[in-house]
């Protein structure tokens, strides 16, 4: 599959570019190639195409130190400037569903701004 048309974020050498008008192929699941939208499509003229045109193409991002019981409480300043005792006090009236919806607020929400990969510590 090509994905075209698309502004690819890239990273290389510890810089970020931005390419206009670019396209990559995926085989197998992988990123196979990357380049020039039109030299891709005449490179591979029978590949399916998925137009990206006005979209940001870019890698899923890593997030290594997510919250989740903590998208409940966003917006709380209580929450964000009590300190770890109120924190741990928090975590520990939460029950399982408490704990689902915000994980599940927190999964989308991050998804939304292209984050693939989370990792997340829990106390309660």
């Amino acid at each position: 599959m090509l994905i075209i048309h698309g502004t690819l974020l890239r990273f290389r050498a510890g810089s970020m570019y931005l390419l206009r008008d670019h396209a990559i192929r995926i085989y197998g699941g992988r990123i196979v190639d990357v380049g020039d939208g039109p030299e891709l499509v005449a490179r591979y003229p029978d590949e399916e195409c998925l137009d990206a045109k006005r979209m940001l193409v870019m890698p899923g991002m890593v997030c290594t130190y997510s919250q989740f019981r903590a998208a409940l409480f966003r917006e709380n300043p209580s929450f964000e400037s009590g300190g770890n005792a109120l924190r741990t006090a928090w975590d520990m009236v939460l029950d399982h569903d408490d704990i689902r919806y915000s994980s599940l607020l927190a999964c989308m929400s991050a998804i939304r701004n292209g984050t693939t990969t989370l990792f997340d510590h829990h106390l309660s």
